[in-house]
């Protein structure tokens, strides 16, 4: 009962703080990587319909088709595209970057690719972890108060160990 009481004495501004420290990098994500594909040439209309998120092989396909007719002439904007959509898709953990893995592969040299997949990979899963720990511990402390005290009261760091062992 005592962590439902002290859940209840934060005050207002603090309870949108998660919330806000969630919103606030997602949508500058967003215009980021808006203002990157803005950045880019004015693409024919056959084109700019594969410009998306892909979310099954086809569509990386064409959007590799895409990506790598204009590599030549704008190699570093479309390596910053990739990788900020990379990071984005790790960071909110929304699926798709394992086709951004492929996608690095078929527009780059290996030894780029994998550099570039690895650096995403931790960034994103840094800031994925960085998210859930904080605002997803304080959303379900504020959500499930009854339920959090009765699992640290059950919890018994010995009793682990024991079964690790």
């Amino acid at each position: 009962m005592m962590l439902y009481y002290e859940t209840s004495l934060i005050k207002t501004s603090e309870k949108w703080r998660p919330f806000a420290i969630f919103c606030g990098p997602f949508l500058l994500s967003i215009i980021f990587i808006f203002v990157l594909l803005r950045g880019l040439p004015e693409l024919p209309d056959e084109y700019r319909e594969h410009i998306k998120f892909p979310s099954n092989l086809h569509e990386l396909k064409q959007l590799g088709i895409v990506l790598s007719s204009y590599k030549g002439n704008y190699y570093w904007q479309i390596l910053l595209l990739i990788i900020s959509s990379y990071i984005f898709l790790q960071s909110f953990m929304i699926p798709g970057s394992v086709l951004f893995s492929i996608l690095l592969g078929y527009l780059f040299p290996f030894p780029v690719a994998l550099l570039v997949i690895a650096l995403c990979s931790a960034v994103g899963a840094s800031c994925c972890y960085f998210f859930a720990g904080y605002v997803g511990s304080r959303t379900l402390l504020r959500l499930f108060p009854d339920h959090i005290m009765h699992f640290r009261a059950s919890y018994d760091p010995a009793a682990l160990i024991h079964l690790l062992t």
